[in-house]
This record gives structure tokens, sequence and C-alpha cells, in this order.
């Protein structure tokens, strides 16, 4: 009798295991893995920087001070027409009109501030960034969070978060 409870005890743990395994491998998949770009092997070929990561079997080519030149124009203006008018060279005609870009308004609102961090998110193949700002915007601190496709060095989607400290 102790011999069958210890074969259903040990079958049981295993079988707990086993599904524990398959749990942790679904979990992974849904995970997004972001690297700092600055700890990255850099390799410099004129105006454009090759990043290349060990961990996956890829090389991406980006212009990383297009992304500083976004993240620095997203973080520094005093109009928003300035920043728009600005940020149109380094996007695409679709991206420009997603993000109404091209509108003009008399919104007063202007933002002094400086780029945290840029991240590279590193889930798919293609070119995706987080680019973390800290700003003073019309007087009060705020944390953007922007999250760039680029498409041949042009930025092909875009959104722009705030991110609020809770506590």
């Amino acid at each position: 009798m102790k011999l069958l409870s210890l074969s259903v005890l040990l079958l049981s743990i295993s079988a707990c295991k086993k599904q524990e395994e398959s749990t942790k491998s679904s979990d992974s998949e849904n995970k997004i893995i972001m690297q700092r770009v600055e700890d990255k092997e850099i390799k410099q070929d004129n105006s454009k920087i090759e990043f290349s990561t060990s961990s996956k079997e890829r090389t991406i080519q980006t212009d990383k001070k297009m992304l500083e030149k976004v993240g620095n124009t997203f973080a520094n203006f005093s109009t928003l027409n300035n920043r728009n008018d600005e940020l149109k060279k380094y996007m695409t005609e679709e991206c420009i009109k997603n993000n109404a870009i091209d509108s003009k308004t008399d919104v007063k609102f202007a933002s002094t501030g400086y780029i945290e961090g840029i991240y590279e998110l590193m889930s798919d193949k293609e070119e995706k960034y987080a680019i973390y700002l800290k700003c003073k915007q019309n007087g009060f601190d705020t944390n953007v969070l922007l999250f760039v496709k680029v498409k041949d060095n042009k930025i092909s989607e875009m959104t722009y978060n705030t991110v609020k400290q809770e506590y």
C-alpha cells in the first residue's frame, strides 16, 4: 500500500512538473525583451551604426543619431508646430499622416528635457525602439515613452505615451 501511494505521489509530481514547464515556455513567448542600445557592440561606418546582438542571429542597421534627434525633438520644443516641422524629416509620409504631424495648432505647449535611455525591443525581427524621456512640459514634470518602428532609416510607426508615477 505504501509502495502504491509513493508511486501515485511520484506520478503526480512528474505531471505537475511537465505542466509547469509548458506554462513557463508559453509565458516567455509573451514577454517583451528590451536591451539598452548603449549596452551593445557598436561598429561605426560613417553616419550609420551597426548593432549586433549575440542572443539573436540578426544584425540591425539604424542611424542612432536619428533616434537621438527624434528623442531630443520630443523633449525640447517651444511650440508644437516647431516640434512637428522638425519631426517631419525623420518620418515616413504615412507616419506623418497617422500622427497628425502636418496639423497646425495654436495650442501653447512647450517642453524641456533629456533622453533617459534608448532601448531596442528584442522580440521580433523588425527595428523597434523605445525612447524614454524626462521632461518638464508647461511647468510639470513628465515622463514620456516613445515607441518607434524604423524602416529604411525613417520612423514608419510611432506612439507617444506619458508615464505617470502612482506612488
